[in-house]
């Protein structure tokens, strides 16, 4: 078992092959749970996106439509447009590929 502890409201669990995330830093009681596999290319892709803009606190944006949106608005900001869709996986590859 590994615990990664990313705030005071934010933490890791790796649990045999599963990956759980726990986040209560907005007050919306995030719990998600993934295969492990596919959490360390995901979470190197978040902590770009992070990276990207000067958060300290790396955001589950594939899975949170909202902190994904906060990304998105981000970049209009800047000047980068993306074209929004339903699909969060298609959102987060355009924020990607942008950042990229």
């Amino acid at each position: 078992m590994k615990i990664e502890v990313k705030s005071n409201n934010s933490l890791y669990i790796t649990l045999n092959d599963h990956t759980y995330y726990i986040d209560d830093s907005t007050g919306e009681q995030i719990v998600d749970k993934w295969k492990s596999e596919d959490f360390s290319n995901t979470n190197l892709n978040n902590k770009k996106i992070s990276k990207y803009f000067n958060q300290k606190v790396t955001l589950p944006f594939h899975k949170d439509w909202n902190y994904l949106m906060e990304a998105v608005a981000g970049m209009k900001d800047r000047g980068i447009k993306i074209n929004i869709t339903p699909d969060i996986q298609d959102m987060y590859k355009r924020v990607l590929d942008k950042i990229n």
